[in-house]
C-alpha cells in the first residue's frame, strides 16, 4: 500500500472513532433514527477501506478480516436500534471502539506502506544524475520506483518553443521507461519527484515540456528533489564575496522550488547557502534545511564503471587497435559550448589545430571527440556565424573516418576507453578526475604544441637570466645575448613534478635563494660551485602550499612574504639563522573587510621598512627592518583592495592589482590612494628608466607610465605577458601559454621575439601523470601552457599507481535515497 493510502485509511479509521463519540451522544437522548443513519454511513465506509485494502493487500488480508468483523457489530447494533430494543450507550461505544481499535492496530502493524518514487529526467545523456538514486530505490522493497522521461523543446531565436524531443527510447536497456503518456501525476501523486533540470522557463538553448517545470511538479509530491546533472568546481574560499558572486549563477527556480537539493560537498552547500542569502533572502536555516551536501551520482557511475559491462562499438575497436594487437593511446577530446560562445572563431581555429595533431599523429594516438550534445542548437540560434564554419570541420573529421565521433547517449564508454582526457572546462572535466587519469584543460590561443619553457618569476644577476620551470623541478640559466636556455639541474629533497616550487629569487654573496612557493624548502644555488642545497623552514609551515610569494634582499638579510604561511621569514644568510615575525597578523585581520586565506600578498623595501598592502583592506602594512617594530597605514578609498606587486619611488608606492582591477599609486605623506588606470588579469610590474610598466597576462598590450609625467602609454604585444625582468635597458617577458620570450627595448621600443623550445633530453626523465597530479592539486585541474600542452598528454609517461577506474565504492545514491525515504518516513 502506498503511503498516502495508509495515511488514508489511518485518517478515515480516526474519523470512524468521531462517529462512535457522536453515535454514543445519540444513543444516551434516544435519538435513535440519526444514530441508525450515523451506523449505516460507518459500515459503508468500512466496506469502502476493505475494498482499498484488498486491493491493495489482498482479500486474505488481517485487517480485511477485522473491517469484516467490525461491519458485522455494525449491522447487529443496527438491528438492534430499528427493532427499537433498548440499547445501552456505553456497551455498544465499547463494543465498537474494541473492534476499531483492532482495524487501527492491523493497519498500524499489518499493512506495510511503500513509497513510489518518480524520477523524471529529460536527456538520456544526463542520467547519470539519477541513476544511483534510482538504483538504491529499485532494489529498496518498500519502494516502487518509476523512471518517466519528459519531453523537451529547443528554444527558437524568438525564445518560443521550438522542435519537440523526447529520448525514452535512448536510455540504457536495463531501465525500464514509463510513457509520460500514461502516469498522470494529479492520480499518482508520488511521494517523490527527482528532477536534474532546474531553469524551468529561465533556459535561452531548451525548455522541458511546460507542465514540468518545478513550481507544478511541486503540487504532486511530498518531498521535489532536484539533484544536478553537472559537477561543480571546489570553491576555495566558500566565504568571499567572489565565491557567492560566481555560486549566484546556480540559484534557479528549480533550487527555489525543490524542497530538497543535493550538492556534491559541505563546502559547497556553504558557498551555494552564502549565495542564496545574499540573492534570495529569508534565514540561514530555512537554507540549511533544503541544501544538503550527499555526493553527486555522477561520481557513483564513473567510480563504479566496470569497462567489461560496457559496449564499445566495433568501428571504435577498429581504429584503436593496431595490426599486431596493440593499443593506441586515446585521448577524449571534449568541446564545450561556452568555449564556442566565448572564442568564437578562434575556437574553430583551435579545433582545426587538434585534428590536425592527431591525423599526423594518428599511429600513436586516437582522438575521441565528444562535443557537447547541445552544440548545434545553441549556435545555430545563439551564433548561427560560427555553425557554418564548425560544421564544415565536424563533417570533414567524420567522412575522413580517422577518428572517433562520438554522439552516442552515454559518455561513459569514453571515459571507460579514453587513457587521457583533454578539453575544454566543464562538468566533463571535472568529472573526469574521478576516474584518475590525466586530465588537461584546453587553451583556445594554444596552437603549436612544442614544449616551450615557462617560468613564474625571472631574475637578472648582470650576467645571465635564471627562472625555475613552472611545472616541475629545474632551474634554467639564459644567456641574455644568445638566448641559449641551459638546465642546470634539479633541487634536492624536493618533489621532482612537483608545480610551481619557487616563486622569486634574490642574490647574495654568490648565491642564489628561491622563494618557495609550494617547495619544502628555502631553495639555494651557488653558482660559483654550481651546487644546490636548502634551508629548512619551521615544521607548521613546511607543507603548507602557496606559502610565500615573494623574496627582497635588505643587508644580510633575506626576507620571504606574502602567501598562505602568514608569517614573514627573515633569513641570515650568513649564518642561515631564521627568525619568523608574526606579530603584525592581529592588525590585518582587524581591517579585512573580506575574506583572504592570505593576509599580505606582495613587499618593497623603502628606507628601511618592508611595506606590503594588507589583503582585503583599505591600507599597507609597515615593518621597520631595523627594530622589526610594524604599523599599519590606512588611506582613504572606496574599497577594500587586494594588490599582488608594489614598487616604491621615493615616497609613492606602485601597485598592481591582483587580477583584473584598477593600477593605483599611493602617496605616504598624504595617504591618498589614486587610480591609474584599469588593467585586465594583470600578471607583473616592473621599474626601469623612470617609467614602471604593467603587464596583462590575457591582453595583447602592456601599458607604460612616466614615474615623473604620469602619462600612461598602451603598447601592443603579440601576445598576454605573464613573467618580466628588467635587465639594462630591456625588459625580458615571458608567457604563460606559449613559452614564448620576448625583448622590449624600452629605447627604440621595439619587440624581438625568441623562441625557447626545451631541449628535453637534457633534463631528467619526468613521470607526466605525477606531474598532472601535483599540478591539480593545486589549481583543481590542469591547464594547457607551452610545456604542459597537447604533446605531453598523447606522448608523456602517464604511469599512474595509484587508483584504478572501475575500482571505487562511491555509494552517493544510495546515501540520497536513505536520507530522502527517511524524510518521508
Amino acid at each position: 500500500m502506498r503511503k498516502a493510502q495508509k495515511k488514508q485509511a489511518e485518517d478515515f479509521v480516526r474519523l470512524l472513532a468521531d462517529a462512535h463519540n457522536e453515535l454514543k451522544k445519540y444513543i444516551e437522548n434516544k435519538n435513535y433514527e440519526p444514530a441508525a443513519d450515523l451506523l449505516g454511513e460507518c459500515q459503508r465506509g468500512a466496506i469502502e477501506l476493505g475494498g482499498l485494502i484488498e486491493k491493495t493487500e489482498g482479500e486474505d488480508q488481517h485487517t480485511v478480516l477485522l473491517l469484516e468483523e467490525y461491519c458485522e457489530s455494525i449491522y447487529q447494533l443496527y438491528e438492534q436500534i430499528s427493532g427499537n430494543q433498548e440499547v445501552q450507550a456505553n456497551k455498544l461505544y465499547k463494543r465498537l471502539r474494541q473492534a476499531l481499535i483492532r482495524v487501527e492496530n492491523s493497519i498500524k502493524n499489518d499493512i506495510k506502506a511503500r513509497l513510489e518514487i518518480v524520477f523524471m529526467p529529460y536527456k538520456a545523456s544526463m542520467w547519470d544524475s539519477l541513476e544511483s538514486i534510482w538504483e538504491a530505490a529499485k532494489e529498496d522493497p518498500d519502494c516502487d520506483a518509476y523512471v518517466v522521461p519528459i519531453p523537451y523543446y529547443d528554444r527558437n531565436s524568438d525564445y518560443s518553443l521550438g522542435q519537440c524531443h523526447y529520448e525514452g527510447e535512448k536510455f540504457p536497456d536495463y531501465v525500464e521507461i514509463v510513457d509520460y503518456h500514461t502516469y498522470h501525476l494529479e492520480n499518482r501523486r508520488p511521494d517523490i519527484i527527482y528532477i536534474h533540470n532546474p531553469y524551468d522557463e529561465h533556459n535561452y538553448v531548451t525548455s522541458v515540456d511546460p507542465q514540468y517545470y518545478s513550481y507544478k511538479l511541486k503540487d504532486y509530491t511530498e518531498q521535489l528533489v532536484y539533484v544536478p546533472y553537472y559537477i561543480y568546481e571546489e570553491p576555495a574560499k566558500p566565504d568571499s564575496k567572489a565565491t557567492i558572486e560566481f555560486c549566484s549563477r546556480y540559484v534557479s527556480s528549480g533550487i527555489l522550488n525543490a524542497d530538497k537539493v543535493i550538492v556534491q560537498s559541505e563546502n559547497f552547500r556553504r558557498a551555494l547557502i552564502n549565495a542564496l542569502l545574499v540573492y534570495r533572502g529569508m534565514d540561514r536555516e530555512f537554507w540549511e534545511k533544503k541544501v544538503i551536501a550527499l555526493g553527486s551520482p555522477k561520481h557513483d557511475k564513473v567510480t563504479n564503471e566496470d569497462i567489461n559491462k560496457l559496449h564499445i562499438p566495433e568501428s571504435w575497436e577498429r581504429l584503436i587497435k593496431r595490426p599486431d594487437g596493440s593499443r593506441k593511446r586515446v585521448i577524449f577530446y571534449n568541446t564545450s559550448l561556452n568555449a564556442l560562445l566565448r572564442y568564437g572563431e578562434q575556437m574553430n581555429r583551435k579545433i582545426r589545430s587538434v585534428l590536425r595533431f592527431f591525423y599526423e599523429n594518428r599511429e600513436t594516438g586516437i582522438l575521441l571527440w565528444r562535443p557537447h550534445p547541445l552544440v548545434q542548437a545553441t549556435i545555430e540560434s545563439m551564433r548561427p556565424e560560427l555553425w557554418e564554419e564548425y560544421k564544415e570541420i565536424t563533417d570533414a573529421y567524420r567522412k575522413e573516418g580517422w577518428g572517433i565521433y562520438d554522439d552516442t547517449p552515454d559518455f561513459h564508454a569514453a571515459f571507460a576507453l579514453s587513457d587521457a582526457y583533454y578539453g575544454d572546462y566543464s562538468s566533463l572535466l571535472l568529472l573526469y578526475q574521478e576516474t584518475w587519469k590525466p586530465v588537461l584543460q584546453q587553451n583556445a590561443d594554444i596552437l603549436d604544441y612544442r614544449k616551450r619553457f615557462v617560468t613564474d618569476r625571472l631574475y637578472y644577476d648582470g650576467e645571465y637570466v635564471w627562472g625555475t620551470a613552472r611545472e616541475f623541478n629545474g632551474l634554467f640559466r639564459i644567456n641574455p645575448e644568445t638566448f641559449e636556455i641551459k638546465y642546470m639541474g634539479q633541487f634536492p629533497d624536493e618533489n621532482p613534478e612537483e608545480y610551481r616550487l619557487f616563486y622569486g629569487i634574490a642574490q647574495y654573496g654568490g648565491k642564489l635563494y628561491f622563494c618557495p612557493h609550494n617547495a619544502k624548502y628555502i631553495g639555494v644555488y651557488d653558482k660559483v660551485s654550481k651546487e644546490f642545497s636548502s634551508v629548512a623552514l619551521k615544521e607548521d609551515i613546511k607543507d603548507i602550499e602557496r606559502k610565500f610569494s615573494g623574496i627582497l634582499v635588505f643587508g644580510k638579510f633575506i626576507y620571504l612574504y606574502g602567501g598562505r604561511a602568514n608569517t614573514i621569514v627573515q633569513l641570515d644568510a650568513e649564518s642561515n639563522k631564521i627568525i619568523y615575525i608574526e606579530d603584525w597578523i592581529k592588525e590585518i585581520v582587524k581591517h579585512q573587510e573580506d575574506y583572504f586565506d592570505f593576509h599580505i600578498l606582495s613587499g618593497c623595501i623603502y628606507n628601511g621598512s618592508l611595506y606590503c598592502p594588507g589583503s582585503g583592506t583599505k591600507g599597507i602594512l609597515r615593518i621597520s627592518l631595523i627594530d622589526l617594530s610594524y604599523e599599519f597605514i590606512s588611506y582613504a578609498s572606496d574599497r577594500a583592495d587586494c594588490f599582488a606587486d608594489i614598487i616604491n619611488q621615493d615616497e609613492t608606492l606602485w601597485l598592481r592589482p591582483d587580477g583584473s582591477g584598477f593600477i593605483s599609486k599611493l602617496d605616504l605623506r598624504t595617504r591618498i590612494l589614486e587610480r591609474m588606470g584599469k588593467i585586465n588579469e594583470s600578471s607583473s610590474v616592473c621599474k626601469i628608466n623612470g617609467d614602471i610598466y604593467y603587464f596583462s597576462v590575457t591582453e595583447p598590450y602592456f601599458y607604460k607610465i612616466n614615474i615623473e609625467s604620469e602619462e600612461m602609454v598602451k603598447i601592443p604585444a603579440e601576445e598576454g605577458i605573464y613573467s618580466v625582468c628588467p635587465a639594462g635597458d630591456e625588459i625580458l617577458m615571458t608567457t604563460y601559454l606559449t613559452g614564448n620570450l620576448y625583448v622590449f627595448d624600452t629605447v627604440s621600443m621595439e619587440t624581438l621575439k625568441v623562441e625557447m623550445t626545451l631541449k628535453e633530453n637534457d633534463i631528467l626523465e619526468q613521470n607526466d601523470w605525477e606531474m598532472l597530479r601535483c599540478i591539480r592539486e593545486y589549481n583543481q585541474y590542469v591547464s594547457e601552457s607551452g610545456y604542459v600542452n597537447l604533446k605531453k598528454i598523447l606522448e608523456g609517461n602517464l604511469k599512474n599507481k595509484n587508483r584504478k577506474q572501475g575500482a571505487g565504492n562511491s555509494d552517493c545514491g544510495k546515501k540520497i535515497h536513505e536520507n530522502m525515504k527517511g524524510l518521508i518516513e
